[in-house]
């Protein structure tokens, strides 16, 4: 007994030192980031081009740690951003943000995919978090598309922001939103098969 003790104890010690290792980012990691995000800058950059919108944005969402009962702290971050040249970019001020402080955007995007904001003044009552979000940003038009798994799983969203004129045609800009959607969703999972 005393030796299955001491070989539990030392199996223990081997997980403990293994598990406070630092994460390695190796150069491969390196390189397979840079590539994703430069496509995921790339798919945003259409998005300006093509329904001539004023900002793109990727929420990308990430777990922030846990409580003390170990559940999942859920939040998002602006992880890639394109502006035309006149916009000031927004990424730096949203960064670890809580996903439940968004709840109706969430809502909307987990039953819809989509989250049309025509006139941020209609939501200022029912969805006042996001009408501050998109306020701070000068956008008068918003349109944002889910990213989903095959199985259903929201890995984040995409935005489209109006500032200086709204959008021309919304069923071309759904419509392109939703196929840029799939295209970043398949390049973060790709990355995963290697």
């Amino acid at each position: 007994m005393k030796d299955f003790g001491d070989n539990f104890k030392n199996e223990l010690r081997e997980i403990i030192e293994e598990v406070k290792k630092p994460a390695i980012h190796t150069l491969q990691d390196e390189q397979c980031n840079h590539a994703i995000n430069e496509y995921i800058d790339q798919q945003l950059s259409c998005i300006i081009r093509e329904i001539k919108a004023d900002r793109a944005l990727f929420f990308s969402y990430h777990n922030g740690g846990t409580d003390i009962l170990g559940r999942g702290f859920q939040k998002m971050s602006i992880t890639n951003e394109q502006d035309s040249s006149w916009t000031a970019p927004v990424m730096g001020d949203f960064q670890n943000i809580p996903r439940t402080m968004f709840s109706i955007l969430f809502k909307n995007l987990a039953r819809n995919n989509i989250y049309c904001i025509l006139d941020l003044n209609d939501i200022k009552e029912e969805d006042g978090a996001s009408y501050q979000l998109f306020q701070s940003h000068n956008a008068k038009q918003i349109i944002c598309q889910a990213l989903k798994t095959e199985d259903g799983l929201m890995v984040g969203f995409i935005v489209a922001e109006f500032i200086t004129i709204g959008c021309a045609d919304l069923n071309r800009a759904k419509e392109i939103l939703n196929r840029k959607s799939l295209r970043i969703t398949g390049a973060l999972l790709g990355h995963l098969g290697g």
